[in-house]
């Protein structure tokens, strides 16, 4: 395969925002061609190469895309450290604020992906709770649906049907990951996955028909392996271990029990944030590839240190509740 470099400018950024199988020559990049502290929203056609502006950044950190391609949701970040998620009906239409979000709730809150159609918007959201729930708004009327929840742990992830772009399984991390199953078809599906490998799986990938799905697992004692899962005979085949070497090498698993001597509230707080940066350093806010957990996601160098503090940021936030 020939691979072309797309965007070849000197001393850009460039990265994708999304894409779209109904589209399978363009997605929509953000690059900061004209501005180096913006990245503005382009068009790519893959075929031609041809780019173009789709929006001039009015000072957002983040963007969301609806089924359409449209950008219509984006981050603006406030002087206080909050953030207030902007929305528009169409690529005419003006922003409008949906959601302000204070700066104790800046890193465990913001916009997911839009339904099929349009009118809702999924996001992560503490606002107004001690941890990170999977809520729905609706776009005409502000009303919000909480699909998925945990008193104790943040919503880390969320499996979209690529299709209907529907929610399907929520992941929360405590000690391990757990799941919220919330479409029942895909349960078997997970029960099977988990039978492949007793690490915490990640769906990572899929095909367009949805049949084959990429996973991966967490491991504290070895390597990360992927697996090819089929969903048609809910069997999975071994595929390649994320730095291999680490399995030739004797290591130990990781006890969520406090050691000798030690005190347990202060072992858990120090395992919670440690797990939490795990997964953190995992997903993102900015598109939803990112956060359908059924993409590939590439992490910049600094996000650890926005892991860490999110970790920190909840129990400082239960504290205060």
């Amino acid at each position: 395969m020939q691979r072309r470099d797309l965007t070849p400018f000197d001393e850009v950024q460039a990265g994708v925002i999304a894409t779209e199988k109904k589209f399978p020559t363009e997605i929509l990049v953000g690059m900061n061609r004209d501005n180096p502290q913006l990245h503005d929203v382009y068009r790519l056609d893959l075929v031609t190469g041809e780019l173009v502006k789709e929006v001039e950044n009015p000072g957002f950190i983040s963007w969301i895309a609806d089924a359409q391609l449209v950008v219509r949701a984006g981050v603006a970040p406030q002087p206080d450290g909050g953030m207030v998620v902007m929305v528009r009906g169409s690529a005419e239409e003006e922003w409008r604020p949906l959601l302000s979000i204070d700066a104790e709730d800046a890193l465990t809150s913001g916009p997911i992906a839009f339904s099929e159609d349009g009118t809702l918007l999924l996001a992560e959201s503490s606002v107004g709770a001690n941890t990170a729930r999977l809520v729905r708004f609706d776009l005409a009327t502000g009303d919000v649906e909480v699909l998925a929840e945990d008193p104790e742990a943040d919503v880390t992830g969320v499996r979209l049907h690529p299709d209907t772009r529907e929610p399907q399984i929520a992941t929360f991390l405590k000690d391990r990951a757990e799941y919220q199953v919330l479409d029942r078809s895909v349960a078997p599906d997970l029960e099977a996955i988990r039978a492949l490998h007793p690490g915490d799986p990640s769906l990572v990938g899929t095909d367009d028909a949805d049949a084959t799905w990429l996973v991966a697992f967490t491991n504290d004692a070895g390597a990360v392996p992927f697996f090819s899962y089929d969903r048609e005979t809910r069997s999975g085949r071994f595929l390649f271990e994320h730095q291999p070497e680490l399995s030739s090498r004797r290591t130990g698993s990781v006890s969520t029990r406090p050691p000798s001597g030690s005190s347990p509230a202060t072992w858990e707080a120090g395992w919670r944030t440690s797990s939490r940066a795990r997964v953190g350093m995992v997903s993102r806010r900015s598109s939803p590839a990112a956060h359908s957990t059924d993409q590939p996601v590439q992490v910049p160098a600094d996000q650890g240190a926005v892991a860490v503090m999110r970790g920190v940021d909840l129990r400082e936030r239960q504290a205060r509740h």
